[in-house]
């Protein structure tokens, strides 16, 4: 089930705080795939965190901890990421750390390889 998105003007005072915090976070660190849309609400796992704060905003913090101090090697990190989205399916996940790869020059075939059968055609 997708929820509706959050249009930006809709938006109670607890959620428009995280929402700002998100937007600014994601303008600034992610990059390479779509999580805004055009009307400014945000899409993929950030419409539901939003929509919920009191557990969006510690799992937002989470994102933002393992982001911007990441252990993992870049190119281990993405395929990390990408195996499990595969696990559970996770089209946006699978989408957006496709291209993230990509940026970071990791090989598609490397990438493809990590990814379960019924992943490589997503």
């Amino acid at each position: 089930m997708r929820l509706p998105l959050r249009s930006p003007s809709n938006l109670n005072a607890e959620q428009r705080l995280l929402y700002e915090d998100m937007h600014k976070g994601i303008e600034t660190n992610f990059k390479g795939f779509t999580a805004i849309d055009k009307t400014g609400a945000l899409i993929g796992p950030w419409n539901p965190w939003l929509r919920f704060p009191k557990f969006g905003g510690p799992v937002w913090q989470l994102v933002k901890a393992l982001s911007t101090s990441p252990t993992l090697p870049r190119p281990v990190r993405e395929i990390a990421i990408l195996v499990t989205g595969a696990k559970f399916r996770s089209a946006y996940e699978i989408y957006a750390h496709v291209l993230v790869a990509e940026l970071r020059e990791l090989p598609d075939d490397r990438s493809r390889r990590s990814l379960p059968a019924s992943a490589r055609a997503i």
